[in-house]
C-alpha cells in the first residue's frame, strides 16, 4: 500500500517558520498597527528582488482578500510566477486552482503538470499524491524507495488515469422519499487514508451557526472535532474528489462548498439537526443569496473501525453506519426549494473507536466567489 502519511507544512503554517526573520518582523509589525497595504508594498518589493516566499505571500493575501483588496486572478498569477520560479509549495497550490477552476478554466492537464513539477521541486506533500493517484501500484510503491529522480515523477503522472479518477460512482437507493443514496465504493483505502491524514494536527472543536448573532460558535449539541478545507487547505487528490462527488450527484463543481473532515472520539456527537438553510432564520436569507440553498449534503466514510456512531434520521426511523471508502447523500429540500424537515438527522457517538467521515455540503447554485465560505 501506498505511503499516505507524509506531511509538510502547509500554506498556514509557514508563517510560524519565518516570523523571526528580519523582513517578517517588520511585516507583522505593519500588521499588527494596522498597516498592511504597507505590508503589501514591503513584501512587493522584496519579491520584486527575488524572495519567492515574498511573492507567494502577496499572491495569497489578494488571492483571498486577506489584509489586502480581493483580486483573485492577480493573486493566483503571482502565484504561479513563484512556482516557476522554483518555490515548491507555489507549484502545489498551482495544482489546486487549476483543478478546482479558480480564477482560470478547469484543466487537470495542467494541474497533474503542476504537480508533477511540484514534486520535481521536493514537494512531500506532492510526491504523495503522485503516488496516491497513480493507476500503477507497482510503481506507486517504487517511488517509495527510490532515490527519486525528476523522471520518476514524470512517470507517475503520466500514470494518473484522471478519466476514472473523476468518473462518477454508482449508487443505489437508501430512500426515495426524501431521497437518501448509498454509493458502496466510492472511494479506495488509500484515499481515505491519505484524507485522514490530511486532517491530523488541523482539528478544532467543530461549530454551529447562530442565528442571534450570525456567527459560528461551539455549542453544547455538537462536541465532534472537524477540519474544514478551502483552497488554502486542500490539495489535488481532494480537489479530484470533489469533482467525483460533482459528476456522481449531478451538479457543477462550483457549486461545492470547501469540504470538510470530521472526527468524533468515543462519546463525541452532534445532535438532531438539519442542513439546509433556513430563509426564516436571522441573517440566513442573506445567505442564500449570496451563496444559495445547501440542496444536498454528501458524507464519505473513511474509516469503519468504530461501534455506534451511526448517521441516525429519527423522523425517518431509519440508522446508518457506513464501510470505509462508503458515500451517503440526502437531499436537504423539497422540489421547490423549501428545506425538508423530514431530513432531521444526527451524528451518533462512537462507543468504542473513532470515526473518521469528510462532510461536503453542495448548494443550489455556484458558491460566490469561487472559493467558498470558510
Amino acid at each position: 500500500m501506498n505511503r499516505v502519511a507524509d506531511h509538510e507544512p502547509g500554506q498556514r503554517d509557514i508563517a510560524n517558520d519565518i516570523s523571526d526573520l528580519p523582513l517578517w518582523r517588520e511585516v507583522t509589525a505593519l500588521d499588527e498597527a494596522g498597516r498592511h497595504m504597507d505590508a503589501i508594498v514591503l513584501l512587493s518589493r522584496a519579491a520584486a528582488e527575488g524572495d519567492l516566499l515574498a511573492k507567494r505571500t502577496v499572491g495569497l493575501r489578494i488571492l483571498f482578500g486577506d489584509r489586502a483588496p480581493l483580486l483573485g486572478p492577480e493573486g493566483a498569477k503571482l502565484i504561479a510566477e513563484a512556482a516557476k520560479d522554483g518555490d515548491a509549495p507555489s507549484a502545489v497550490l498551482s495544482a489546486t486552482l487549476a483543478g478546482a477552476g479558480v480564477y482560470c478554466v478547469q484543466d487537470w492537464r495542467a494541474a497533474l503538470d503542476w504537480l508533477q513539477y511540484a514534486a520535481e521541486l521536493g514537494s512531500v506533500r506532492a510526491r504523495g499524491a503522485l503516488r496516491l493517484l497513480c493507476a500503477d501500484t507497482e510503481l506507486g510503491a517504487h517511488a517509495e524507495t527510490a532515490a527519486s529522480p525528476a523522471e520518476l515523477w514524470r512517470r507517475l503522472r503520466a500514470k494518473v488515469d484522471i478519466a476514472a479518477q473523476l468518473s462518477p460512482r454508482p449508487g443505489h437507493l437508501l430512500l426515495g422519499d426524501p431521497l437518501i443514496r448509498v454509493y458502496p465504493d466510492f472511494a479506495g483505502p488509500q484515499m481515505c487514508a491519505w484524507l485522514i491524514a490530511q486532517a491530523q494536527g488541523r482539528l478544532a472543536r467543530a461549530q454551529v451557526y447562530n442565528p442571534h448573532t450570525g456567527g459560528v460558535e461551539a455549542a453544547s449539541e455538537r462536541t465532534n472535532r472537524a477540519a474544514l478545507f478551502n483552497l488554502l487547505d486542500a490539495d489535488l487528490p481532494q480537489i479530484i474528489l470533489q469533482a467525483r462527488i460533482a459528476a456522481t450527484v449531478g451538479v457543477p463543481f462550483g457549486n461545492l462548498e470547501p469540504a470538510a473532515i470530521l472526527h468524533y472520539a468515543p462519546g463525541q456527537m452532534f445532535e438532531d439537526h438539519y442542513d439546509f438553510v433556513d430563509p426564516a432564520s436571522p441573517n440566513y436569507a442573506e445567505e442564500i443569496a449570496r451563496n444559495g440553498q445547501r440542496r444536498i449534503t454528501f458524507l464519505l466514510y473513511l474509516n469503519d473501525d468504530y461501534e455506534g456512531g451511526e448517521t441516525a434520521f429519527p423522523s425517518l426511523n431509519l440508522s446508518h453506519k457506513g464501510q470505509a471508502g462508503q458515500a451517503l447523500s440526502f437531499e436537504n429540500v423539497l422540489p421547490d426549494g423549501v428545506g425538508d424537515t423530514r431530513t432531521l438527522h444526527a451524528g451518533r457517538p462512537p462507543v468504542r473507536g473513532e470515526k473518521w467521515v469528510l462532510s461536503q455540503f453542495i448548494r443550489d447554485r455556484t458558491v460566490v466567489p469561487g472559493i467558498g465560505p470558510d
